[in-house]
């Protein structure tokens, strides 16, 4: 069994609950899966805390995700609520705000044809579903769609 979870974070990884998880469903015994889950963190192959920082990493550059859609996502992984803590505390507000501007830039050229309302109200959806905070939405629909010069034209 041992075997097969090795494998498996070889392709993916796991966190210590979804491999406790795993080991149970298999019908390994509560003391054998303690001993498996301790040998696997003793290695380095279970680390919660690593996993949640290279986690934030991948879904704030490759899924450009704000804050509380990053935090969802390591809980859905079941992390330790510890681990979650300790790598959205290495989030940058500054960085969120960049990514959120640049997501507004690229989805503007698509909302040309759209009144200032709907434009305004498209964006905000977007960017909130993208899992960022209500403040941080208005100041970047603010100053992308009602800036001057922006390369969205309204009727």
């Amino acid at each position: 069994m041992a075997d097969r979870i090795v494998r498996g974070l070889a392709r993916k990884s796991l966190s210590v609950a979804e491999v406790e998880a795993r080991l149970y469903t298999e019908g390994v015994a509560e003391k054998d899966a303690l001993e498996i889950l301790d040998r696997f963190a003793r290695f380095g192959y279970l680390d919660d805390h690593r996993m949640a920082e290279q986690l934030v990493t991948q879904l704030r550059e490759r899924k450009k995700l704000g804050r509380s859609s990053i935090m969802q996502e390591l809980r859905a992984r079941k992390l330790d609520a510890d681990a979650i803590a300790t790598a959205l505390d290495e989030l940058d507000g500054d960085d969120e705000y960049r990514t959120a501007v640049e997501l507004a830039r690229k989805r503007l050229p698509s909302l040309r044809s759209l009144s200032d309302e709907v434009a305004e109200r498209r964006l905000t959806g977007f960017l909130a579903r993208r899992g960022y905070s209500g403040a941080l939405v208005q100041r970047v629909v603010r100053e992308t769609v009602r800036k001057p010069g922006s390369s969205v034209r309204f009727r």
